[in-house]
């Protein structure tokens, strides 16, 4: 093996993996609806996406009071 292409395999096994990204269709402000968990037919809206847990904060109303949940991506739909 040349010591090109030795080098060449060293640089390749030492670069980093690119990190798993998880795409979502959700954006600050969507109006949504709560579809799995606890808070299931519950409305809100969404503060903030957190991508590398893989959920969504959103705010919604529990006994007149305005409350944040985190939920993951698939407990929820757009409304």
């Amino acid at each position: 093996m040349s010591p090109k292409d030795e080098a060449k395999m060293v640089e390749e096994a030492e670069r980093p993996d690119d990190a798993p990204s998880l795409k979502t269709e959700y954006k600050q402000g969507d109006k949504i609806k709560v579809t799995n968990g606890a808070f299931i037919n519950f409305e809100g809206n969404v503060d903030e996406i957190i991508p590398d847990k893989g959920m969504v904060r959103i705010i919604t109303t529990i006994f007149g009071r305005p409350t944040p949940l985190e939920l993951e991506y698939w407990q929820i739909e757009k409304m």
